[in-house]
């Protein structure tokens, strides 16, 4: 999977958290591959649910991904859902059964995987309880940012002045769409407004907030439906880094 957008989410990670990674063209490939398949592999966990070790961990992904391969051409690997000691791997299949799957685990050893539909309404299921929400869609859209604010010792939690820009085909749209921002506790940025080339009308806007992922997939969301609401585009944020 690694030249395919992908979605990560963690959802309570306070508690017993769930860690997934899907891929961002669910929906397209269910197109070619209709059916839903599942595979869950057990491992041993630590007190919150997740492997308890590397070597645990590492189990799990070399065997992901030779489950990979071993599937194509007749299905394509969605991704998958880690917590409370198992990991569901997710595939969508152009059948709706698919002879075991025999793949080399260990150095003399292979071992036969069965896939199998985890249920009657499988992308039902999927979507009621699996699938990335609006919010964790929005939140991986900055997920090298928020990489780069962890590697640089960043508390998300600690408000900050944050850098917000869009662009609009017209003036009119960009100044009512500033006129809404600002009403919401926005002010206007240093570069405030700039217009590159015909049709493109820009404005960077401030707003000073914490930075953790729920909060900012919330605003991303609202911002990209005030722009799109004044016929522009949202086009992302940064900030400083916060100790």
């Amino acid at each position: 999977m690694n030249n395919l957008q992908l979605v990560s989410y963690h959802r309570d990670p306070d508690t017993r958290p769930i860690m997934g990674m899907i891929r961002a063209d669910v929906e397209v490939v269910r197109q070619q591959f209709p059916f839903l398949l599942t595979l869950t592999m057990e491992y041993s966990a630590g007190p919150k649910g997740l492997p308890a070790n590397v070597s645990e961990h590492d189990r799990i992904s070399k065997t992901e991904v030779k489950l990979e391969l071993a599937v194509r051409p007749g299905a394509a690997f969605l991704g998958h859902v880690t917590g409370n000691g198992r990991t569901v791997l997710l595939f969508a299949s152009k059948t709706a059964q698919m002879a075991p799957v025999t793949v080399k685990t260990r150095l003399f050893k292979r071992e036969a995987f069965t896939l199998s539909a985890p249920c009657v309404n499988a992308w039902e299921w999927y979507e009621s309880g699996l699938a990335p929400t609006e919010v964790e869609l929005a939140i991986s859209r900055y997920f090298r940012l928020y990489t780069q604010l962890r590697e640089h010792g960043d508390q998300h939690n600690v408000p900050r002045p944050v850098d917000f820009a869009a662009n609009f085909p017209t003036d009119s749209g960009r100044e009512a769409f500033l006129g809404e921002v600002f009403a919401q506790g926005y002010v206007l940025g240093k570069q405030g407004k700039w217009d590159p080339a015909p049709g493109e009308f820009w404005c960077e806007f401030v707003k000073e907030t914490a930075i953790e992922p729920s909060r900012m997939g919330l605003l991303v969301l609202e911002l990209e439906a005030l722009a799109a609401g004044h016929g522009g585009e949202f086009d992302g944020w940064a900030c400083p880094v916060v100790n």
